[in-house]
């Protein structure tokens, strides 16, 4: 285990992984600065239901995780493939695969806060937001 992945016991009080539920609510339409859309999905934090926050993540961000992960853990939880989903924006509210995709993200981040060696990196601590808990 490497140790410059890990979040400093000392800095940062550490989570319990079984006490954070992680919902994501909803995947919203927005545009970049180049008025471009894309999705951002708003994903709610509940810890021990003593704290709650929201934070806003584009798929890409997601990727980045998935890929920075990869090279500190062995394990190999699947992430949702992207998907051209504004060839038709109305098809992606309609049809089951933006559901399913919201599922599969929800079920990759819980597994991710169930793995010991991913549980207490910092990628994880930042992407999740857990400075919250510090609050």
């Amino acid at each position: 285990n490497n140790k410059n992945n890990n979040i400093d016991n000392n800095e940062n009080n550490i989570y319990i992984p079984e006490k954070l539920k992680i919902k994501i609510i909803k995947g919203r339409i927005r545009k970049d600065k180049s008025g471009k859309p894309y999705l951002e999905y708003i994903i709610n934090i509940n810890y021990d239901n003593i704290k709650s926050w929201n934070i806003n993540r584009r798929f890409n961000q997601f990727t980045n995780l998935y890929k920075t992960l990869r090279t500190i853990s062995k394990e190999n939880f699947e992430l949702p493939k992207s998907s051209n989903i504004f060839t038709n924006i109305t098809a992606m509210f309609s049809g089951l695969s933006h559901e399913n995709k919201i599922i599969q993200l929800e079920k990759y981040l819980k597994d991710l806060t169930e793995t010991p060696e991913i549980n207490n990196s910092k990628q994880l601590y930042f992407f999740l937001e857990l400075n919250h808990l510090n609050e």
